[in-house]
Formats: C-alpha cells, sequence, structure tokens
C-alpha cells in the first residue's frame, strides 16, 4: 500500500524531506495510453520556494491527442507482407471493427494472438495500446477505407508518449523503443514533476 510505502521512505530520508505519490493516468492527460503508473517522489522541503499552487496530476485533464494528427502524411499506405499469423490477427481485428463508424483510426497489436487478448486491445481514436519495448508490430489503419494500412513508425510512436518525434533520428532502434516502452507520458511525468515542486502533499 502506499500508505506503508510513505511510512518507510518518511522514515528512512533525512529530516527535512517529504515524500509525495500519486496514482496518474496519462489518459487524463490527454495522452493515448491505457496504463496507469504510481509515482512516488521524495523532495526537500526547503528545496523550493516558488508561487506555484498546491495541486495534484489527477486535477488536470486535457484534451485527448486524436491518434490522426500524429500519423505523418508523407508515408503512404503499404501493406507489407505480412506472416500467416499476422494476417490471421489482422483480419480478426476487421471484422471486428467492420460495424464501427467509418473514419475511424485504428490501432492493433499483429504480433499478438487476438482470443484472450487484454494487454494491447484494438484501439480506437481515443486510445492506442501501451507501447512496450518489445513490440514493433503495432499496425494502424481506417475504418471503411484502405488508408493507413501500415506500421507505426519510430517517430509516430515518440509523439504518441510527448517526445520529440525527431529524437528517433538521433538514435538507434532499439535505443529509442527502450525509450517508448514502458515508460510514462512526458506530459504526465510533467505534471507529477510540477505538483512535487508545488509540494502538495
Amino acid at each position: 500500500p502506499l500508505s506503508e510505502i510513505n511510512d518507510f521512505l518518511e522514515e528512512a530520508l533525512p529530516k527535512g524531506w517529504v515524500v509525495l505519490n500519486w496514482i496518474v493516468h496519462a489518459g487524463d492527460l490527454g495522452c493515448p495510453t491505457l496504463r496507469p503508473r504510481v509515482f512516488v517522489v521524495g523532495r526537500r522541503v526547503d528545496a523550493f520556494v516558488t508561487p506555484l499552487p498546491k495541486f495534484s496530476p489527477n486535477q488536470f485533464v486535457l484534451p485527448k491527442l486524436e491518434l490522426r494528427c500524429i500519423l505523418d502524411p508523407r508515408i503512404e499506405s503499404d501493406v507489407p507482407r505480412l506472416t500467416p499469423k499476422m494476417q490471421e490477427t489482422f483480419d480478426t481485428h476487421l471484422e471486428k471493427s467492420a460495424s464501427w463508424e467509418k473514419g475511424q483510426i485504428v490501432i492493433c497489436d499483429l504480433s499478438r494472438s487476438f482470443t484472450g487478448c487484454v494487454r494491447a486491445p484494438v484501439a480506437n481514436i481515443e486510445s492506442v495500446p501501451t507501447l512496450t519495448a518489445g513490440n514493433r508490430h503495432l499496425f494502424v489503419f481506417e475504418t471503411g477505407s484502405n488508408r493507413f494500412r501500415r506500421f507505426l513508425t519510430i517517430a509516430e510512436r515518440l509523439q504518441i508518449h510527448g517526445f520529440d518525434p525527431s529524437l528517433g533520428e538521433h538514435l538507434p532502434q532499439k535505443a529509442a523503443l527502450r525509450i517508448i516502452g514502458n515508460t510514462m507520458a512526458v506530459p504526465a511525468i510533467g505534471m507529477v514533476v510540477a505538483c512535487a515542486w508545488s509540494g502538495r502533499k
């Protein structure tokens, strides 16, 4: 329990430190991710004297980022040769989304079987699967058309989590995937830092 973690850390830290914790869902901060995170922050009480108001990250609800706005328009629809298993999974996603409103952007994970899949479900324009470090098979398509049928690029994955998409140009692919895999979105981290700075218990 967070209360026990707090008590333990406050006893272990030197005098003059305070421990703050929040459970933050990046989806509430405008980022299309599904996984909430626990943040535990140690802060020296005399480290900052600022006029910032005291608030919690969960008090902020920002407009959701539409997936369409992060897709690179310069990339033509390009359906590569999929493995039989990937094609089977993609066909299942197409069948599932057939009744959805036309023109919705969908992201699905072709590396996972559809049955019983809980870590990376089909996503519509409101959310996307958590981008895990080992997952290179996030596939995008638009309902009711053949547009956007391709895998997400590194730059698009970075942008989904709030990073500068050009960061991918300076890093090897594996390094970029580690940064965006299982990380918290940049806006959420920014909110947590700001709240810790303001000293909200």
